[in-house]
């Protein structure tokens, strides 16, 4: 399964980016940072990766000072975007 992960460092920005993306109609999920990309909260938005666009935007016009990094998951790699 391939999928965008995006990763924040703070819960409350993990949580309005999550909203926003469902409020856009794209699919989210919240889910735990797995361990090969361990951050501080363990928190991370995942998203299909039709979603990039739509991400890349939202991370443009808005102001999230606990983002991290978006990863796109393949083949059992991360490969940050």
């Amino acid at each position: 399964m391939n999928y965008l992960l995006i990763v924040f460092s703070g819960r409350r920005d993990a949580t309005a980016f999550y909203e926003i993306l469902l409020s856009l109609g794209y699919n989210a999920l919240i889910v735990n940072t797995p361990r090969a990309l361990a951050m501080s909260c363990g928190i991370s938005v995942r998203t299909t990766p039709n979603a990039i666009y739509a991400v890349r935007n939202v991370l443009a016009n808005r102001d999230f000072a606990s983002y991290v990094a978006t990863y796109y998951y393949n083949n059992g790699r991360f490969i940050r975007t």
